[in-house]
């Protein structure tokens, strides 16, 4: 969403269609995120969209492998950087910031 969008309902109005559109054709609806503000996302689909917690995806850099660390490093922050995240390379490449 459009950081100028945020606070419009325009989020709640696609998941309710979407959720409309699927039931009695789905027992779930699923839907995973990437983003630096995790508390307000789970605000959000938690809070105000009643949806339940279910699993958490969390990973640490590390290099510590005979020099493949830097070239591996490099392609996650040039991947990261194209998936539009601005990653900074002292805490990782693509790295969701608190």
């Amino acid at each position: 969403m459009k950081p100028e969008r945020r606070n419009s309902n325009v989020g709640s109005r696609l998941f309710e269609y979407a959720e409309n559109a699927l039931r009695g054709e789905a027992e779930f609806l699923m839907l995973s995120t990437a983003v630096k503000n995790w508390r307000a996302i789970l605000r959000f689909y938690i809070d105000e969209l009643g949806m339940e917690f279910w699993s958490a995806s969390l990973y640490k850099h590390i290099a510590g492998d005979g020099g493949k660390g830097e070239e591996i490093h490099e392609d996650r922050f040039r991947t990261a950087r194209r998936a539009g995240l601005r990653p900074r390379l002292s805490d990782g490449a693509g790295s969701p910031s608190s």
